[in-house]
């Protein structure tokens, strides 16, 4: 079984998109970033500096070619190669809108994750909903709220209740 622990949601609402675009991703917090998607290509830079904060949404604003510099290049490039198209049960608590499209990495074999899990903010300790993967087709996948975490204990492994 695959589990993807994001450790950060990247939030960005391209000119072109009528609903706003999240993009899961494992490690540090890209300064910017292309998404290769709806027919176009966009880049998006970080607008905060320094680390991320574990669950705090990471908002990215768009730029056109004159704004990024030259000699730059995206840090990630999202793409229906590198990333699945996802949709999230209570995308509203995750995302701060229902309707938001999500981008999960695909695995090291090319598929889908069985499992996720997407940090929330906690002053406490690290949190995360816990998701399973629930249909899957050529051009999206759906998760819903995991029956049984695959996860159990306290501290950097806690759950929330969705």
């Amino acid at each position: 079984m695959s589990t993807l622990t994001a450790t950060a949601v990247l939030l960005m609402l391209p000119r072109h998109a009528r609903t706003p675009v999240a993009v899961l991703v494992g490690g540090e917090v890209p300064s910017s970033l292309r998404l290769d998607i709806f027919d176009a290509k966009d880049t998006f830079v970080r607008l905060r500096k320094g680390p991320g904060g574990h669950g705090l949404p990471e908002p990215y604003r768009q730029v056109s070619w004159d704004e990024f510099p030259a000699e730059s290049a995206a840090v990630i490039a999202v793409s229906p190669e590198t990333f699945a198209q996802a949709r999230f049960a209570n995308s509203a608590s995750l995302f701060g809108a229902v309707d938001a499209v999500a981008f999960v990495p695909w695995t090291e074999s090319g598929e889908a994750y069985d499992r996720v899990r997407v940090p929330i903010p906690s002053l406490d300790r690290a949190s995360w909903h816990e998701y399973e993967l629930a249909t899957q087709s050529r051009t999206e996948c759906r998760y819903r709220v995991a029956t049984t975490p695959a996860f159990v204990g306290g501290g950097v492994d806690a759950l929330s209740a969705v």
